[in-house]
């Protein structure tokens, strides 16, 4: 299967440039992707905060939002032809700005880590 990519929603992977999408993920950061759209005069520009996903078929491998949008107009002159650096974090950096704090009775059974976090997913991230 190919990769694909989906920004807002729209699958935007004909703009994408060969070779050019990178995905980082290092240890105790967070995950970025970074890609190089060309816009040949179809009117399109990214906008910051955007969903921006990578499928390999229909599993996702990267999801997150556009952070950073860097446009570059071509050297010969010609407006219409434009190039985005696209940067983006994946959807944990939401949890970065956002503190919570829970308390929960449980008797028996004992919660799980597991449903602790599903709580708080459910209760502070929308």
């Amino acid at each position: 299967m190919a990769l694909s990519l989906e920004i807002a929603g729209i699958d935007r992977t004909a703009w994408l440039a060969a070779g050019s999408c990178s995905i980082t993920r290092p240890l105790g950061g967070r995950a970025t992707a970074n890609c190089l759209l060309k816009d040949l005069a179809r009117g399109f520009s990214p906008a910051l905060n955007a969903t921006f996903v990578v499928k390999n078929g229909a599993t996702k491998y990267f999801a997150g939002n556009i952070r950073s949008v860097r446009e570059v107009c071509q050297a010969d002159g010609t407006y219409l032809k434009k190039e985005f650096t696209l940067r983006a974090l994946d959807y944990n950096h939401i949890c970065d700005r956002r503190r919570t704090a829970s308390l929960t009775f449980s008797a028996s059974p004992a919660l799980s880590l597991q449903s602790i976090v599903l709580d708080l997913v459910a209760s502070f991230l929308d």
